[in-house]
């Protein structure tokens, strides 16, 4: 391992050990505030190049334990969305589905099968969908609006395009249908694209993703916080 190597983990680690810390000091603020009063607010938010920094004010609540002023953030941001101002959970995961699109291998999912309306199916596909992804990932995000106007109606042609795990658990509910479910490609990696650089982004599986809240979340690499406050 070279000297920069050497440099480079180690400040990986210290800016891991430094976001461990900020949720550490919000797991002690959950854990002693009875009258459930704390929150975390976000402040503000500071771009520059790829990196992605927010500015989160703690609320404690508690006389013990003065409020905090945190920035926390990712040099090497990859997709974000902020859509609320105030959060009382957090959590940050190196297995989840938001990681998919950046991570997971990509395919076709086609379909053949009689030309009606199967309105059965296409809800059956949003319940797994649901199950699988939840609310972070839209049900039509991947899925051909052709297929989805008609109600499957169509009776053949590609029904998705999108990471082949997520695939695979729409062609396990049509297999149950009297619509065909296949591949008609190897799986091809992912193809996440970046508007800023205007160009395709390589896999990266050293992604996590930081979760604020309910629906607010930042993908990325390099994660960092410190306390300003």
């Amino acid at each position: 391992m070279s000297g920069l190597e050497l440099l480079l983990l180690i400040d990986a680690g210290a800016s891991m050990h430094a976001v461990e810390e900020f949720l550490d000091f919000c797991d002690q603020v959950h854990s002693q505030d009875v009258d459930e009063c704390w929150s975390i607010t976000w402040l503000d938010t500071l771009r520059e190049g790829k990196s992605l920094t927010l500015r989160l004010g703690v609320h404690t609540g508690l006389e013990d334990l003065p409020d905090q002023v945190w920035e926390i953030g990712a040099r090497h941001a990859r997709a974000f969305a902020l859509t609320e101002f105030e959060f009382t959970s957090w959590t940050i995961a190196e297995n989840h589905v938001l990681l998919w699109e950046h991570q997971e291998p990509f395919s076709q999912l086609n379909i053949h099968g009689p030309a009606s309306s199967h309105g059965e199916v296409l809800w059956d596909l949003h319940e797994r969908h649901r199950a699988v992804a939840g609310h972070w990932i839209p049900f039509d995000r991947y899925l051909n609006s052709a297929f989805l106007a008609n109600r499957l109606s169509g009776g053949c042609g590609v029904l998705a395009d999108g990471p082949y795990r997520l695939l695979r658990e729409y062609a396990a509910v049509l297999i149950e249908s009297d619509l065909e479910p296949y591949f008609p490609y190897p799986p091809r990696p992912p193809h996440s694209w970046d508007t800023e650089s205007n160009c395709w982004l390589d896999p990266d599986h050293n992604l996590s993703v930081l979760i604020l809240g309910g629906s607010s979340y930042v993908v990325g690499a390099d994660f960092f916080a410190n306390r300003v406050e």
